[in-house]
């Protein structure tokens, strides 16, 4: 059983996952569509990060070696989520649906 679920396998949920499986805390991740990073895999062809790739990097997985002021284009961003969840052997279920709770 998770000790910890996450609603989302974009940039953020994918960064709270890892920094808890970090902390020893079993987690999965819900994710309503069928990939990570869905939201990133809309945008516009040629949108790129607005910082250079050094600096666009998760929380314990650094990018691969991009050349110094290149702006990671939204695929390489997407490549580079896939790769995160990977690295850090997140849990994700695809096509959960996810409604808001009725308090």
């Amino acid at each position: 059983m998770a000790g910890a679920i996450v609603c989302g396998a974009g940039t953020a949920g994918l960064a709270a996952a890892a920094t808890l499986r970090g902390a020893g805390i079993d987690v999965i991740v819900l994710e309503r569509t069928d990939q990570v990073g869905a939201s990133w895999r809309t945008r516009y062809d040629g949108l790129r990060l607005n910082t250079t790739g050094w600096m666009s990097t998760q929380p314990g997985f650094r990018a691969s070696r991009r050349r110094h002021g290149e702006f990671p284009s939204r695929d390489a961003w997407v490549q580079y989520l896939e790769d995160y969840a990977e690295h850090h052997k997140i849990d994700v279920r695809f096509a959960v649906p996810q409604t808001p709770s009725s308090s």
